[in-house]
């Protein structure tokens, strides 16, 4: 297979601004920590000055007028029962588990399964946060913490994640493949059982997933980007490689990266149908291989070092 060009992705969707996702990021963490554990005091004053602070908007109210009158310690007891009545049990209203919806196995479930699977695959943490209690895979605040993360590496904000471009792909493969799967229909069920702030995330998080749904799957929003630390700079794939196992092109080419000291992390796309679509998109409907895919979201097919080095040193 001979060297081709370089040359970008083909046309797509204009990627949303790095500032529109960040501000969906802050929503999504919010959600995390509403689904996650019970309302406390720090909470109920987070929720009271954005309510006081968009008062004068077209805003949902996250709490309830007549809780907010309440005293704070009998409005923050309120809502730590309305938790548990929807999430814990026993018999919750609306457990906030794929599996749970599907009425499958919690435990090593088809559910819990495919997440544990995306989480080794792209080498992520499956806690929302440090000191939450250990949530399964499927759970619904497991999978928006993972989401915001990635959308928070995209747009600089978050650390310790794989590369945007790397980030962004995963993102949609997330969305798509596990959190749209079931949460729709969950979130409306949520906002027709629940009291604020529980009814107002659920609307709200309906609204966002929905509008992320159609942001494109290869073309990352434009971040500025944040200064790399010593070990990023010298050490952070800034390339990805889509291969197959039986290509010898693919063996080539990570023996040559892998002579030169070029990090790169390697997607098989033999059975991952989100990646394969990506090859054939870039390489007009033909599934070739090897595939290299930027940081910078520049796509080439079977490189030549030369050329690799040339375009990391221009976008370095």
């Amino acid at each position: 297979m001979a060297d081709t060009a370089a040359h970008p992705h083909f046309p797509a969707p204009p990627a949303p601004a790095a500032a529109h996702v960040k501000a969906y990021t802050g929503l999504l963490r919010l959600a995390v920590r509403l689904f996650s554990r019970e309302a406390d005091t720090a909470l109920y004053r987070q929720l009271l000055a954005a309510d006081e602070r968009f008062h004068a908007e077209e805003h949902p109210r996250f709490l309830d007028p007549a809780l907010a009158r309440e005293p704070e310690d009998a409005a923050v007891e309120r809502l730590a029962e309305e938790y548990c009545r929807l999430f814990i049990g026993p018999g919750p209203a609306a457990p906030p588990y794929a599996s749970a919806q599907q009425r499958q196995a919690k435990l090593g479930g088809p559910q819990a399964r495919a997440m544990t699977a995306f989480l080794d695959r792209h080498r992520l943490r499956s806690l929302p946060q440090p000191g939450d209690a250990v949530l399964e895979p499927d759970h619904l605040a497991v999978q928006l913490a993972l989401l915001a993360h990635l959308y928070g590496t995209c747009c600089g904000t978050a650390t310790g994640g794989p590369p945007p471009a790397a980030a962004w792909a995963a993102a949609h493969e997330l969305l798509h493949r596990h959190i749209l799967t079931w949460t729709p229909a969950y979130l409306d069920r949520l906002a027709g059982t629940a009291i604020p702030p529980y009814r107002t995330i659920a609307r709200l998080l309906r609204k966002v997933l929905t509008e992320a749904a159609d942001w494109p799957g290869t073309t990352p929003p434009t971040a500025t980007p944040r200064p790399h630390t010593p070990d990023e700079a010298h050490g952070a794939p800034m390339i990805t490689v889509y291969t197959t196992p039986a290509c010898g092109y693919c063996h080539r080419l990570k023996s040559r990266l892998n002579a030169e000291a070029i990090p790169f992390t390697e997607v098989s796309i033999e059975h991952d149908p989100d990646s394969a679509a990506l090859v054939e998109k870039i390489n007009n409907g033909n599934q070739v291989v090897p595939t290299v895919v930027f940081a910078d979201g520049t796509a080439m097919t079977n490189p030549g070092i030369p050329k690799i080095k040339q375009h990391l040193a221009r976008t370095a």
